[in-house]
Order: structure tokens, then sequence, then C-alpha cells
């Protein structure tokens, strides 16, 4: 994937950013498709989990939230490869790393939150409504191209700006290229207010999931 959008956008397309080689395009790229990577595994998984399951459901006494929990630690596996990767290419083309990429966990943390309150709802949703997946994935290429991961976000327009970090994926994208590529100090006026939203998002998946529970079993 990382090879298909280097070719489409660097080559194709032809995008600069502050003027990187196309080494530095790479990292670059490969940055914001790592923290995209992490929320769309876990948001297009999500809506099937409770209902692909079924005998956890209905015959076994079975904390169900740890299935999506399961699948946020499988995605944060896959998160950790992909890090480690970057900091290689990082390190291959600068021989150097920034001190900010210390706080990269710190930044990934209301990521991690939100991402998770989002299972949570789409996870005990998708149990009724079986058009949740395709309406996640539809969603999830609307945020994908609606968020400065393929394009930087100085290409757009200043009127549009309150539509981009509307979307989650901005602030997530954002900092984390900030504080590993960049080298930028997080912007914690921003870096809050995500944090906010993303404990609102934790609490509402959790108080779905809580509701609808019970009538899982009628359904399945």
């Amino acid at each position: 994937m990382l090879g298909i959008y280097t070719f489409v956008y660097s080559y194709v397309f032809q995008v600069k950013v502050g003027g990187m080689d196309r080494m530095d395009f790479v990292i670059w790229l490969y940055a914001g498709l790592t923290v995209f990577f992490f929320f769309s595994d876990v948001a297009i998984t999500a809506p099937a989990i409770i209902r692909n399951v079924p005998n956890y459901v209905k015959k076994v006494i079975f904390p169900l939230e740890i299935l999506v929990s399961s699948r946020l630690v499988v995605a944060a596996f896959s998160f950790a490869i992909n890090f480690c990767l970057l900091i290689i290419l990082f390190l291959l083309k600068h021989h150097t790393l920034h001190g900010t990429v210390l706080l990269a966990p710190l930044i990934l943390l209301p990521t991690i939150i939100f991402t998770y309150g989002l299972a949570l709802i789409l996870a005990s949703v998708g149990v009724f409504v079986r058009d949740v997946d395709e309406l996640s994935r539809f969603f999830i290429r609307v945020l994908f191209y609606l968020a400065p991961i393929v394009y930087p976000l100085t290409f757009v327009p200043e009127r549009f700006y309150s539509v981009v970090w509307i979307n989650p994926l901005t602030s997530m994208v954002e900092n984390f290229r900030g504080v590993v590529f960049f080298g930028f100090m997080p912007d914690w006026q921003k870096f809050i207010g995500f944090f906010i939203v993303s404990i609102i998002i934790f609490f509402l998946g959790r108080s779905c999931f809580i509701k609808l529970r019970p009538a899982f079993a009628d359904v399945l």
C-alpha cells in the first residue's frame, strides 16, 4: 500500500511537501498511513466482532468487551511493527531521531481511546444493523480523503480548515507526524481538544455497549 500511494501521489500527482525529496515524502506518507491503518483496522472489523461469534453471546458467560479489546491489541501490534519500520526508515535517511519522538506514546493515547470507544459503538450497533459494515467502510474512506494523510495540510484552502479539523483523523495524523517526523512539539490546544472528544466517545461507546448487550442474544 505504501508503494502504491507513493507512486500515485509522488510520481503521478507529484505532490510536494515543503521541498522534501522522494525518500522524505515516503517517510512522511508512511507516518500518516501508520496511524490511519491502526484506526481503520479496528473500525472496519468492529461491526462484525460480536455478530460473528454467537456462541460467546448465547452459550457462554463471557465478557464480550474482550473481543473488541483483542481487535485493538491486534491492530496495536501491527502498528508497533509499522512504527519500528518507520523509525528504521527515518534513521537510514537522517541518521538520528528527533527527541520529540519520545512523546509519541502520549500523542497516541487519545487515538487509542477514541478508536476503542468508536469500536464499542460499531460492535454493539452492528449486531442489530448489518449495513453498519458497509457504512463504516464508506465513512472511513471519506475520512481518509478529508484528512491530510496523502497531502499536506497546507494544500487545504483556509476556508475549509474547520471541515478538515472536525475529522478526528486530522488530529491523529498531524500531531503524530509532528513529533515523529518534523520534531515539533505537539499543538497542545488541539491535543487537549481531541483528548476530551476521545473521552466522550469512549464513555458513549461504553454506555451504548452496556445498554444494548442484554438484547444481543435475542437478535443472534
